[in-house]
């Protein structure tokens, strides 16, 4: 579970939720085993980027 955890962390999050939503899934391989997390399975936060605007339309 660690090893998810710390490839989460390091992930660039406007690639992986692109990555989601085209493929549904992230995809990873820890000591010769594939694990494929969806949406489902995590738990997303949004954030603002500090010197950016955000907006809902």
């Amino acid at each position: 579970m660690a090893n998810i955890e710390t490839a989460l962390s390091e992930l660039d999050g406007n690639r992986a939720m692109n990555t989601l939503n085209e493929q549904g899934f992230l995809s990873f391989e820890f000591d010769g085993a594939n694990v494929e997390p969806t949406k489902d399975d995590l738990l997303i936060d949004m954030t603002q980027k500090q010197g950016f605007v955000s907006g809902n339309g």
